[in-house]
């Protein structure tokens, strides 16, 4: 249908030798995709799902990657002021949750431990060093209070250090998030900040999403 009304429209304005024919046959095109454009919308007489159909279907059981806190699939945007402490949160969640331990109630969820991938696009790998090594330790005594056997941090845990930042809108730089997914199979990915991972305008509406 689109290709036989581009070939109409074409025929118009090769045929048009006045402004006035040109935009006749421009009016005439909108109409014919206005009128092509309504036998693609659907028609049924059905209203949408009611309430307790919806509410009447099985209850599927939760998935959790954290009980209680976090489901398989969930995604958290961690917010704050500069300085109020988000990249020791984030240290937490993503080392607590390695360990099995719950990254607020200080309490093993799971014996068997996960697997995190960390992207840091903003810290040096000094500063890198220096948090996970505070938040390990304490990690670690978690693990030893609950007579858990010790954390193997090099199959457990692995980092993705960018300090300069990654543009995920080049093909290139998202091909290698993609395989540093592939090669650790993450439970968890613990990223940002957010502003560090595009070059686009984030208060643009389309770069945002």
């Amino acid at each position: 249908q689109a290709e036989v009304h581009a070939g109409r429209l074409t025929q118009r304005l090769e045929a048009a030798a006045e402004p006035q024919q040109v935009a006749e046959a421009v009016r005439a095109a909108v109409e014919d995709l206005t009128a092509a454009s309504e036998h693609l919308v659907e028609k049924s007489s059905e209203p949408p799902m009611s309430l307790e159909d919806l509410l009447a279907e099985p209850e599927e059981p939760f998935n959790w990657l954290v009980p209680g806190l976090w489901e398989r699939m969930d995604r958290v945007i961690v917010t704050g002021f500069e300085g109020t402490g988000k990249s020791y949160l984030l240290a937490q969640f993503a080392l607590a949750v390695a360990a099995g331990i719950h990254p607020f109630a200080a309490v093993p969820f799971q014996r068997e431990p996960c697997r995190v991938l960390v992207v840091d696009c903003e810290n040096s790998k000094r500063q890198i060093r220096r948090r996970y090594m505070n938040v390990q330790r304490n990690v670690d005594a978690i693990r030893d209070m609950y007579q858990l056997p010790p954390m193997n941090w090099t199959s457990q845990v692995r980092l993705l250090m960018r300090p300069a930042g990654i543009d995920l809108a080049n093909v290139q730089e998202f091909a290698r998030v993609e395989q540093a997914i592939a090669a650790t199979a993450p439970d968890l990915v613990v990223a940002g900040p957010l502003y560090r991972m595009s070059k686009l305008d984030v208060k643009d509406d389309q770069a945002a999403k």
